[in-house]
């Protein structure tokens, strides 16, 4: 991986970073309830789709940054499984590659973490606080928010069981700062 390239994947996690921060958009529209029997619109927020989109292509560029270091460790004549031991040492860059990986593959034969993690129960939520007026009307709802920087965003990273162990964002920015952190050790760009 060329040095430019390793750049194009910092921007754009710093950009889908960023996007996690400014939540503000036009609208998203959704069906909820019993046979997804009623319309909910939500004005003041992008939708969380795009969102959930966009993290999961996060979690593919962000595991993408080993293929980078293990080539600069590899010219520098060091056995690269040092750092493949490396980074099964590091809770979070594992649940990175379980999800990395499956979302290349579709799905995992193995895991990296011996977790099978994948990301799960990921939407939006808020509070009354961030609402400013609600209108129901015959087919449904619609939330006008006023306070976009109030809603959270919920995805989880869940074992092959259910069972959640981190959120997706916590993941995201943990392995990013291991990379700087192993970058660093091994003397290599990033």
């Amino acid at each position: 991986m060329e040095k430019s390239e390793l750049q194009k994947i910092k921007e754009r996690l710093d950009l889908f970073m960023a996007r996690l921060d400014e939540k503000s958009g036009e609208s998203f529209q959704n069906t909820i309830g019993p046979d997804d029997k009623y319309n909910l619109k939500v004005v003041g927020i992008k939708d969380p789709e795009e969102l959930s989109a966009d993290m999961a292509s996060a979690f593919v560029w962000c595991w993408s940054i080993k293929d980078h270091i293990k080539g600069e460790i590899k010219r520098k004549g060091i056995n690269p499984q040092l750092l493949e031991n490396e980074i099964n040492g590091i809770y979070p860059l594992t649940l990175c590659a379980d999800i990395a990986n499956g979302m290349k593959h579709g799905n995992l034969r193995e895991s990296r973490s011996n977790l099978f993690a994948r990301i799960e129960k990921d939407g939006i939520t808020f509070g009354k606080d961030e609402v400013e007026s609600i209108t129901v009307n015959k087919s449904g709802y619609v939330f006008n928010l006023k306070n976009p920087e109030g809603v959270k965003l919920t995805a989880k990273i869940v074992d092959m069981d259910g069972n959640e162990l981190m959120t997706a964002v916590e993941c995201l920015q943990e392995s990013y700062r291991s990379w700087g952190r192993i970058s660093a050790k091994w003397d290599v760009g990033f």
